[in-house]
């Protein structure tokens, strides 16, 4: 029950976030200014996403079996290594995208952003070395 409580929370912050992103565009759009048509896709889409997940975890809540399930199966074991073993994967996985966009730009002369590639990526690799550390220190 307390994964499904955090999840309705989160969703109803999205609900929130996507009717004010909505509402930012009309009332710039009201003001005779051209509205950002960034304000209504993001609005729509955080709105709709919160506004579902609402509805979703809502309706979990009524079903304390469904409930009870969903936190065993969070929790086991098995499915957390899985987790785990899944986000290095895409992490390392990036990594190494990044690595060779940095190389592309750089040989087609896009020296803007083979800078911002290339700080991007060593922002990760130096919170990556730190979070190391601390885990490490940690446990």
């Amino acid at each position: 029950m307390n994964y499904i409580k955090k999840n309705l929370v989160f969703s109803v912050i999205m609900l929130v976030i996507g009717v004010a992103l909505l509402i930012t565009g009309f009332v710039i759009e009201g003001r005779g200014q051209s509205a950002n048509p960034i304000f209504f896709g993001l609005g729509c889409g955080a709105g709709a996403a919160g506004l579902i997940n609402t509805i979703q975890c809502i309706s979990l809540m009524k079903k304390p079996e469904k409930c009870k399930e969903i936190e065993i199966i969070k929790n086991e074991e098995r499915t957390v290594f899985l987790r785990e073993k899944n986000n290095s994967m895409v992490y390392s996985i990036f990594i190494w995208i990044e690595c060779a966009l940095v190389i592309i730009t750089s040989f087609l002369g896009y020296r803007a952003i083979t800078l911002v590639l290339s700080f991007l990526l060593l922002a990760k690799m130096v919170t990556w070395m730190i979070v190391g550390t601390i885990n490490g220190k940690k446990y």
